[in-house]
């Protein structure tokens, strides 16, 4: 894991999972602001492709580079990387924060995440997929394999 871009002036190194970030209505925004008191802010999850696909779609920039670990060895390693004070990962439930206080992170779930930084949310029973494919312009039911293909690998 290696930290890509370090800013000196915020206290915290943020971590989004794909699941909680494809929650967030205005991910550039929630970044944006983020990066206000973040040294760190980025997106880190097990299928490294959509991570970038999606970093691609909504022009983030990702602070650190996961490579091939998974999210909880990329984490430990964020973790003893960042010289950020403070570190925080925003997951989309409860399930994972065992996983993140072990790797040395804060857990907090999206909803009290976005409650705390005021970002608005997408509700939670509107699937991530189809504001992705409302994102590309797309209606849901007219996404073929190779438009999801596209969609998947920024084609």
């Amino acid at each position: 894991m290696s930290v890509v871009h370090d800013s000196e002036t915020g206290e915290m190194a943020l971590a989004f999972s794909l699941t909680a970030v494809k929650r967030l209505a205005n991910p550039a925004a929630a970044f944006e602001d983020a990066r206000t008191w973040s040294r760190h802010v980025g997106i880190v999850g097990d299928d490294v492709a959509a991570i970038e696909a999606f970093v691609d779609r909504h022009g983030l920039q990702q602070d650190f580079e996961q490579g091939d670990r998974d999210r909880w060895l990329a984490l430990a390693e964020l973790a003893e990387a960042s010289s950020a004070p403070r570190k925080v990962h925003v997951g989309a439930g409860p399930e994972r924060r065992p996983f993140a206080e072990q790797a040395g992170w804060e857990y907090l779930i999206v909803d009290d995440a976005a409650a705390k930084a005021g970002w608005e949310l997408t509700p939670p029973d509107e699937p991530a997929d189809s504001r992705d494919r409302r994102d590309t312009g797309m209606p849901a039911d007219e996404e073929g394999p190779l438009e999801r293909l596209r969609r998947l690998f920024g084609g």
